[in-house]
């Protein structure tokens, strides 16, 4: 029953996505041995895992390069969401320019997305929690049309920010987004360390 309830819960969730992927790795990937670029994924994401407890989000998934972390789901916090999304985004970037690589032509990059989407555990001989929806397209989607260095926001995690003074965010203009037409998109304005 207890399974049952926290499913209901799960099922329509307003939340923030936050994809990361590492620009240039796909050329890299070409010239590498496999066991040089596990390490590398390896060095990176544990990295990362240390930092992510020191933030309200809760790490969904790694596949190759990307990176996707949530906020508010399981546990909700309102539209605080948003901005622990953007402060752990920062803290990322930050901390990959940090890291030594044997990868030099490569970067961080961040999408962030607000909206809805359906959360729950699939699977029985590996069961894993999943997010799907619109939401989590869209969040890819504002990723791959960011840039290398940079946390591309939509129009919804932008409204989100803005009640804060904490961050700011600067109009990037209309883009074209696959499967979406044309979407207004803004730049999280960080600042250097």
């Amino acid at each position: 029953m207890a399974l049952l309830d926290e499913r209901k819960k799960c099922d329509v969730l307003l939340r923030e996505m936050l994809p990361s992927e590492i620009g240039g790795f796909a050329k890299v990937l070409h010239t590498a041995d496999p066991k040089t670029v596990m390490l590398f994924l390896n060095n990176v994401y544990t990295s990362f895992d240390r930092i992510l407890a020191s933030f309200d989000v809760y790490k969904v998934e790694t596949i190759k390069d990307s990176y996707m972390v949530v906020s508010g789901i399981p546990i909700r916090n309102g539209d605080l969401h948003a901005q622990e999304i953007c402060a752990l985004a920062i803290a990322l970037l930050k901390a990959y320019e940090g890291l030594e690589t044997v990868f030099e032509d490569t970067s961080l990059r961040a999408g962030v997305h607000s909206g809805m989407c359906a959360a729950g555990v699939v699977g029985q001989k590996v069961p894993r929690y999943c997010l799907f929806g619109d939401t989590v397209n869209t969040a890819s989607r504002i990723l791959t049309n960011g840039a290398d260095g940079k946390i591309h926001l939509s129009q919804n995690a932008a409204r989100l920010l803005s009640g804060s003074s904490r961050y700011k965010v600067q109009e990037r203009g209309l883009i074209e987004v696959k499967g979406k037409g044309q979407l207004q998109t803004f730049w999280l304005v960080v600042s250097p360390a």
